[in-house]
């Protein structure tokens, strides 16, 4: 029946965001240029600061000389086997998105930037690249939600269950006291029984100690 629970309550958890995935888009972007090409990853469940510290290690990783401002994050001069031996510049955006994170970056070669319509193999290249990228972060960040779900329950099932045993224990005390609560009401119903013999007996003895008293004037 716990383990039922545990996955009831994780199913709910993350049920807004349980059914997104990682998808990659062709789209455009702003940049000091204008509007250029550029691919939107959608990473569910991550946040900013994990994706943007994976972001940059990945440019960093290929051989991207990385900077960092309020704009954004650009690689310059990267190299990416995959795509072949040019260098490319990345300018790349990193948001909040309802669920997840929002990665857009422009990838420009030899001075064009990169789409289905100029370098169609390398804009599926990318593609791939960024969804293999994408996918482990989302499914780290979901381990983690239902980790911490996970141990909310159980501390939630601990609670419970401490409740549970106090109320026993409160159950049973109030049952003992009912039997103690009879015991002292028949003790005292005794009591009061014995009380008015002992005082009927006390009036008897003044009687008979009056009466003793009086038969010792007959003497004088």
């Amino acid at each position: 029946m716990k383990n039922i629970l545990v996955v009831l309550f994780i199913a709910f958890a993350i049920s807004d965001s349980a059914a997104q995935k990682v998808t990659v888009e062709n789209t455009s972007m702003k940049m000091d240029d204008g509007y250029n090409s550029a691919f939107a990853v959608f990473i569910p469940h991550a946040s900013t600061k994990t994706v943007e510290k994976k972001w940059v290690g990945f440019l960093k990783d290929n051989n991207a000389r990385v900077k960092s401002n309020k704009d954004g994050i650009s690689g310059q001069n990267a190299m990416i086997n995959a795509i072949g031996p040019d260098t490319l510049q990345i300018f790349s955006k990193i948001e909040e998105a309802p669920g997840g994170v929002l990665l857009t970056s422009a990838f420009r070669k030899q001075g064009t930037y990169i789409a289905p319509a100029t370098f169609a193999g390398d804009a599926k290249l990318l593609e791939r690249i960024l969804n293999d990228f994408a996918t482990p972060i989302a499914k780290n960040e979901l381990d983690n939600k239902i980790s911490i779900a996970t141990k909310l329950l159980s501390v939630k099932m601990v609670q419970l269950q401490n409740l549970q045993k106090k109320d026993e224990r409160l159950v049973s005390d109030i049952e003992k006291m009912k039997v103690k609560i009879a015991e002292n009401e028949r003790e005292q119903k005794e009591i009061k029984e014995q009380q008015t013999g002992l005082n009927k007996d006390i009036d008897e003895q003044k009687t008979n100690l009056e009466t003793i008293k009086n038969m010792g004037k007959d003497l004088k």
